[in-house]
């Protein structure tokens, strides 16, 4: 066997009609019929505005797992690091179970780590690499292969699709073992059973744009070293080099599963998340693994803006309006119908925004809608025999209420003979003025307590 640390063979690229029969030994899948490049970072749904109590100082949380996703992913994920990037690929248990299960025994045991891929072929005459093959042998001096499970049996469900990952065997189609090899085009006949009667099993599909990477290795120039690498792909081979060095293989560095989505901070996963609020003064906000944290820190409007990522830097992003309420109850229900802390424009205590006759100032101590019109709720006023009595809402305690009289409407206004009651069954407050035979007329004030 060839090894780094003897004399080598001079390196000889493999051409022609030898070039294009080198046999299959490996596979990918394709989910269903989703392709690679489809399943790329999304927005499942946009958050609610998110109203803080005034005084609260708790951080509120959100699942950021019910705004992102990408869609038709349901996992298991596992990752790819190579030297050329790194790429997730997900799992297709529901089209070949046992091929899944044994891949993941694979990879759980780091049989996959420090490996490299050691095979491109081509198939029928075209100018595209067909398949990038992988997990057979370990980047050490004797190129060792990797210690072999129990074979697979043949579970041909799906097309060897461009984007899918297959496994390797050899003639016999019950013989999966460790390898497996990347569909870098579509070999959907030649390695389905119309050609071999049985076909190669797909058991798993690239995610994102992740066949970049796979396809800058398929591309990398390829050398025949002897024995199973006839058509092995090397990086950095020094003009006249010949002999193989561990630098020269494109090595595979970890393989192993991940979750669709991080449960703490900085663990890796097919999206992370990033929280950056707009205003730091009014609320803070981080992305702890899939919990999104917004901290209050005086009142006032934020806009949390939050990202989604995956492992090739392919991103979604949303938004979250934060209000964090003013400790002024006045103040905070102007946050709530207008947006604003200012005390100005229709916002602006003495304006009439709805014009119906009361000013934002009333329509907050009678507890209406100040953009709707409304006569519902009002200071109502009635006669009955020698009394004239004015009702209204139960008074705010952030408001002083003064209920006054006068003989005519352009005359002077007292709470001279106004006798104001406790707030009666249904809330209400009642106000009396005795009237004789002359005019009189009742109005409310009201006023912010200091």
């Amino acid at each position: 066997m060839f090894t780094p640390a003897s004399p080598a063979p001079f390196f000889s690229r493999p051409r022609g009609a030898l070039f294009r029969r080198l046999l299959l030994a490996a596979g990918l899948a394709a989910g269903c019929d989703a392709q690679a490049q489809s399943t790329l970072p999304g927005v499942l749904d946009n958050p609610a505005p998110l109203v803080i109590p005034a005084g609260a100082t708790a951080a509120s949380t959100l699942d950021l797992g019910e705004f992102f996703h990408v869609p038709g992913v349901t996992g298991p994920v596992v990752r790819f690091q190579t030297v050329a990037g790194s790429f997730d690929v997900e799992l297709l248990p529901s089209a070949a179970p046992q091929h899944v299960a044994n891949f993941s025994a694979y990879a759980a045991a780091g049989a996959y780590d420090n490996t490299f891929f050691h095979r491109v072929a081509y198939f029928e005459a075209v100018a595209q690499p067909s398949i990038l093959q992988g997990g057979g042998y370990y980047v050490d001096s004797n190129l060792t292969a990797v210690p072999k499970l129990a074979p697979v049996a043949l579970e041909y469900r799906l097309p060897n699709a461009r984007g899918t990952l297959a496994a390797a065997r050899t003639a016999d189609p019950n013989s999966a073992t460790s390898e497996w090899y990347f569909n870098t085009r579509d070999n959907s006949s030649i390695l389905g059973p119309a050609n071999d009667g049985y076909g190669y099993t797909v058991f798993a599909r690239v995610l994102g744009t992740g066949m970049t990477v796979v396809d800058a290795i398929a591309a990398l120039p390829l050398y025949n070293i002897g024995g199973a690498f006839n058509s092995i792909p090397l990086r950095n081979v020094a003009q006249g080099q010949t002999q193989l060095f561990l630098s020269n293989l494109v090595p595979l560095q970890i393989v192993r599963e991940i979750p669709l989505y991080p449960s703490v901070a900085n663990q890796a996963a097919l999206l992370g998340f990033l929280a950056v609020s707009d205003t730091p003064t009014v609320a803070t906000a981080v992305a702890d693994g899939r919990t999104l944290r917004v901290t209050p820190v005086a009142p006032g409007f934020a806009t949390i803006a939050l990202t989604t990522g995956d492992v090739r830097g392919n991103i979604a992003q949303t938004t979250l309006s934060v209000t964090v309420l003013s400790p002024v109850p006045y103040v905070a229900w102007r946050q709530t119908n207008f947006a604003t802390l200012a005390d100005a424009g229709d916002a602006a205590s003495s304006a009439d925004p709805d014009a119906d006759g009361l000013t934002n100032l009333l329509e907050y101590a009678l507890a209406l809608d100040p953009l709707a019109p409304s006569a519902a709720g009002a200071p109502a006023v009635a006669r009955n025999g020698s009394l004239l009595t004015l009702s209204f809402p139960a008074p705010r305690a952030d408001l002083d209420y003064v209920v006054e009289t006068a003989g005519a409407l352009d005359g002077a206004w007292t709470t001279v003979g106004v006798t104001q009651g406790a707030p009666d069954a249904n809330g209400r407050v009642s106000a009396s003025v005795a009237i004789g035979e002359s005019s009189r007329f009742l109005r409310l004030r009201v006023a912010v307590r200091p």
